[in-house]
């Protein structure tokens, strides 16, 4: 994945986010994940804010295949204030190097 995608997402205030997606490459064929040690992101208040307001579960369904899933429990949503937001997400490769993948507005309704 050369760059970043920009989506937009909405969490719903204290209930479970839970997205499962497949990464794909500019042909549209799955990106394996078997050299991705982790994901990381987070929610932050402002894109410029370096502070999260909470950060995403991730774990990898089929690496071959490209699948993820990101998740935020009901309990952390619950936490979240209302409004719109910044995410971002990250690929953290074995060999160290680290990939931005997504960013975009999360907004907590």
């Amino acid at each position: 994945m050369a760059q970043y995608a920009t989506l937009n997402i909405e969490v719903v205030k204290g209930a479970t986010f839970s997205w499962t997606l497949t990464l794909k490459d500019e042909n549209g064929d799955a990106i394996d994940l078997s050299t991705v040690s982790s994901f990381t992101g987070g929610i932050r208040k402002r894109k410029q804010d370096t502070d999260t307001l909470i950060n995403f579960s991730f774990s990898t369904l089929d690496a071959a295949a490209g699948k993820t899933t990101w998740l935020i429990t009901d309990e952390n949503t619950d936490t979240l204030p209302y409004g719109t937001h910044f995410y971002e997400v990250f690929m953290n490769f074995t060999d160290g190097t680290v990939q931005k993948v997504f960013q975009g507005e999360a907004k907590v309704i």
